[in-house]
């Protein structure tokens, strides 16, 4: 619970956020399809079934083709577009109509409601076809022009 104010002016009496925070420097390739992004996970324990956590997400890269990134809860897909047909449901998808040697980041975040006092999240990236290149470009040229980035994920817990 929440404690504003101290009568006794310890500051381990005021309210700690339950923060989880993951970054990815290291680049990798990942294929067409729907795919795991490698350390781009966090598990948060909350301190009630009430609570619900904000997920914050950046992934940097650039793929072959449309790309998107989805959030996994416990293994379900969470905060993705209404099914429709064989579309996609995806959190954010975006399309780099530029050079081979820039990226970009899919950014976004939700809220969710687990329902539970613990929680699991992975992110997922999706490429219709070719690869999905992370923390990278295509090309990932060795000169200024090329560009590195970081992936990173970011969970709090919002109480009740």
């Amino acid at each position: 619970n929440k404690v504003p104010y101290s009568t006794t002016n310890n500051l381990n009496n005021w309210y700690k956020p339950n923060i989880v925070f993951v970054s990815k420097t290291a680049v990798e390739t990942l294929g067409s399809s729907w795919n795991n992004i490698t350390g781009l996970l966090g598990a948060i324990t909350l301190g009630s079934t009430t609570s619900k956590v904000k997920i914050e997400v950046s992934v940097v890269g650039h793929a072959d083709d449309d790309s998107a990134i989805r959030i996994l809860r416990d293994g379900t897909a969470i905060g993705v577009g209404d099914a429709a047909g064989s579309r996609n449901r995806v959190l954010t998808a975006n399309w780099l109509n530029g050079g081979a040697s820039q990226v970009a980041a899919h950014s976004a975040f939700w809220v969710d409601s687990p329902g539970s006092t613990t929680a699991s999240y992975v992110i997922q990236a999706f490429t219709l076809s070719g690869s999905f290149y992370i923390n990278r470009s295509i090309q990932d040229p060795d000169s200024t022009g090329g560009q590195r980035g970081v992936s990173t994920l970011l969970l709090t817990e919002l109480n009740q």
